[in-house]
């Protein structure tokens, strides 16, 4: 292909994805509009919210929210896979590798959100893959993680708690539909992610990539601006009840759609706000990257 039809198809991609953006009234992110990287970052963003609207702007259907939050996470994905695996904090004499390897599962006891669409992906994945037996025994497992979790305090619930019931054998079996929360957690210290599991409480910093953590909210910050768009709840839910409730009900989707509250039970305020409130009096801080 020349340059001068790469360049045509560069000018069509962008006209597409902002006339898709203006369709949908698409309301920046106010983090973005006052980045100092706002001019850089602006059609990024912009092709993210047009990735996951686009199925929807076909057709308006389970189908086509399950396809643009799974195109979402694949771009996340693809682009968390291309991170540098060593990185240099000003802590450290020397470049420190990722941590993160195979059968590693200690970031599997901390809370996550995600977004209705999500869960929906997952649920249906989950259907597919398992068989009825594994479903019961998964099922099982997470009567099992909520029943362990009405004991806890909300400060407990909000930190790390009980192994996620997605995690067998020290694998995830919904890997490659994780949430964006999951996806983009990551630790350059094995140690420190053992500290913090040993002791929740005591604000052990994890040292993490500037680069991923920025991916993870653009990815997520997209999904949220594609929500509002469509005039769809776009509140952040608790992973397992929303996964419980998405596996009950197969029609959990179509009513999520229709704009009935079909995930109420799993949207849980009174948890963030106690999690904002413990961050205020105990902010957590990261450890600086070398240039």
């Amino acid at each position: 292909m020349g340059k001068n039809q790469q360049a045509k198809d560069l000018r069509r991609e962008m006209s597409r994805i902002i006339d898709l953006m203006a369709k949908y009234q698409v309301q920046l992110p106010v983090e973005l509009i006052k980045s100092p990287h706002f001019e850089q970052l602006r059609m990024p963003f912009a092709e993210k919210v047009a990735l996951f609207l686009a199925p929807m702007d076909r057709e308006r259907s389970e189908a086509s929210l399950r396809e643009g939050t799974r195109m979402l996470h694949e771009s996340l994905n693809q682009l968390l896979d291309r991170a540098p695996e060593k990185i240099s904090f000003e802590d450290r004499p020397e470049p420190i590798k990722l941590a993160c390897q195979l059968g590693c599962n200690h970031c599997c006891t901390l809370r996550v959100a995600l977004k209705a669409p999500e869960v929906i992906l997952l649920a249906n994945a989950l259907r597919k893959r398992l068989s009825p037996e594994e479903m019961a025994a998964l099922k099982d497992r997470i009567e099992k993680f909520e029943l362990d979790l009405s004991t806890k305090s909300l400060i407990e619930r909000a930190y790390r708690s009980v192994l996620c019931p997605l995690n067998v054998d020290s694998l995830c079996i919904a890997y490659l539909h994780r949430p964006i929360n999951c996806s983009s957690y990551h630790s350059f210290s094995l140690q420190a992610c053992l500290d913090d599991m040993a002791d929740p409480a005591a604000g052990n910093v994890v040292p993490t990539d500037p680069y991923r953590r920025m991916l993870q909210a653009m990815h997520g910050q997209a999904l949220e601006c594609g929500l509002m768009a469509l005039g769809l709840d776009h509140d952040d839910l608790e992973l397992v009840p929303a996964l419980r409730i998405a596996l009950a009900d197969p029609d959990a989707g179509a009513k999520y759609l229709r704009g009935e509250p079909v995930f109420a039970e799993a949207n849980q305020p009174e948890l963030r706000e106690a999690l904002d409130r413990e961050f205020e009096s105990r902010p957590m801080t990261q450890i600086p990257v070398k240039g």
